[in-house]
């Protein structure tokens, strides 16, 4: 198993324990996937986007900048 393998499953590991998940708390899961995202891919931002309820436009519903250690939505 190479060291990028070893560092993705212990993020999956990780996030697998997250209490935001086990407490419904959906902001602060997305904010912990992306945060493990933009670390285990080593980029600039990383985000996660939904549909709306018409599925005619997506929303960003978490977008992570580490270099800035920002969340952002919307």
């Amino acid at each position: 198993m190479t060291e990028d393998q070893k560092n993705h499953y212990q993020i999956l590991l990780r996030l697998s324990k997250l209490e935001s998940v086990d407490q419904g708390d959906i902001p602060a899961t997305l904010r912990e996937i992306t945060r493990a995202m933009a670390e285990g891919l080593s980029v600039p931002r990383a985000s996660v986007w939904f549909y709306d309820e018409n599925q005619t436009s997506i929303i960003c519903a978490d977008l992570f900048e580490p270099e800035k250690n920002l969340h952002s939505d919307g």
